[in-house]
């Protein structure tokens, strides 16, 4: 999913029972400057499902991230929540399966426990999208190698830059990486 695109509804392979991340989290792209009024949007969406939701924008950053403990509230039915409203301003979403910390070693750590727990027959072809925003990692074609490579070493994955199958997202965002679940390629 570009930057341009509108947001776009992928089949998510969930880990079931899994502890990867317990909370149910969007990282969403919007115009710069109208983070506030995303948030104050998204807010008013989704508070009737969840008290205690946490929506930050990260202003002058396009950046808002939304997040709910709420069980009801899973991931799938969050995000299917925030596309069917579509706010104004809003460029993409991406659910969130984990957050790391943005270190080369705790991204790949991150996304070995993702496609090692994936129920797809495994090696698949795949590939890694990345955003960043900060310092912490220098450039995210070095992560896409450093973790690709890592995973094709494993046999766990093929790394096809063109004629993939499967996808996971990555948006680094200051010191902290967030990644989604891994993500099967519509047409």
């Amino acid at each position: 999913m570009m930057m341009h695109e509108r947001c776009d509804l992928y089949e998510m392979i969930l880990v079931k029972g899994s502890e990867l991340h317990t909370q149910s989290t969007l990282f969403i792209t919007t115009t710069f400057d109208k983070e506030e009024l995303v948030a104050e949007d998204l807010m008013n969406l989704l508070i009737p499902y969840d008290q205690n939701i946490i929506v930050t924008p990260y202003r002058r950053r396009g950046i808002v991230v939304v997040t709910s403990q709420a069980p009801e509230l899973d991931l799938r039915r969050l995000y299917s929540l925030v596309l069917n409203f579509r706010p104004r301003h809003i460029a993409s979403v991406v659910p969130i399966l984990r957050i790391a910390r943005a270190l080369y070693e705790e991204i790949k750590k991150s996304l070995y426990e993702i496609i090692l727990l994936t129920p797809i027959k495994k090696p698949f072809k795949f590939v890694i999208l990345c955003r960043k925003r900060g310092f912490s990692i220098d450039s995210c074609s070095k992560v896409k190698r450093f973790v690709g490579s890592f995973l094709e070493d494993l046999g766990l994955v093929d790394v096809d830059f063109k004629n993939y199958e499967y996808f996971v997202r990555i948006e680094i965002l200051d010191d902290r990486a967030y990644i989604s679940p891994l993500m099967k390629r519509s047409g």
